[in-house]
């Protein structure tokens, strides 16, 4: 397998509001510009409109430390949440935890007393080593049942082939905080505008982009390799 390029890692962590916020009240406007100075980004979010509450928005920036400089697609600011978007899950992690560490020293928020609840989001482009379609051995007959169909009805040679897979555990089962944040459903699906032939595909689940890269290479084993080994 080979990875193309990570388009997104996200990370968010949710915390209780009333055990972060600063016991003396912080000018927002300084908070901003302390923020968009240090994660270079080039203009502040709007003032938070107290009728309509909604995180603070910062776009386009990048952390810069002592090794390494990472891109910040995205930072969201909620009274219960941050979430940051880089390109993958161990970038947004580190400037999450440096927004944390630098809200505390500089502005007094405080260590919440309860344990923030991190979630994941991992979104890359990759190229299997082969087909993956005798994955699912019972996809060759349904394959070959709609492409006569297709060619049947539109007299022309129309080879159907494999396009996404999905998997998805029920939202309605999942307790708080996780019910309706948690991205949980794990998908393969072709990249569009891209020959079928480079079994090229965008592939998204609620992990962190190394857990996630592992799986994809797993599943290549199981699609592509497996099925090779066993033919005579």
């Amino acid at each position: 397998m080979k990875l193309i390029v990570p388009e997104l890692g996200r990370v968010t962590s949710l915390f209780v509001a009333d055990e972060i916020r600063p016991l003396s009240a912080v000018p927002m406007d300084s908070y901003f510009r302390a923020i968009a100075e240090r994660y270079n980004f080039t203009s502040l979010p709007a003032q938070p409109d107290p009728e309509q509450p909604g995180p603070a928005v910062f776009q386009g920036g990048y952390f810069s430390s002592a090794v390494n400089t990472w891109p910040i697609v995205r930072l969201q600011i909620y009274n219960d949440a941050l979430q940051v978007d880089s390109i993958q899950t161990d970038y947004a992690l580190a400037i999450l935890n440096d927004v944390l560490e630098f809200s505390k020293k500089e502005f007094h928020y405080r260590e919440p007393i309860s344990k923030p609840f991190l979630l994941f989001e991992s979104n890359v482009v990759v190229e299997f080593g082969g087909a993956i379609h005798s994955a699912v051995r019972i996809f060759e007959e349904v394959q070959s049942a709609t492409s006569k169909a297709m060619s049947d009805v539109y007299e022309q040679r129309i080879q159907m082939e494999f396009n996404a897979l999905a998997l998805a555990s029920d939202p309605l089962s999942l307790p708080p905080p996780f019910s309706g944040l948690l991205r949980s459903d794990f998908s393969i699906i072709r990249r569009v505008n891209r020959p079928f032939s480079e079994n090229r595909y965008f592939c998204c689940a609620g992990l962190p982009t190394e857990i996630h890269l592992k799986l994809l290479e797993q599943f290549e084993v199981l699609a592509v390799m497996a099925p090779e080994l066993e033919q005579p």
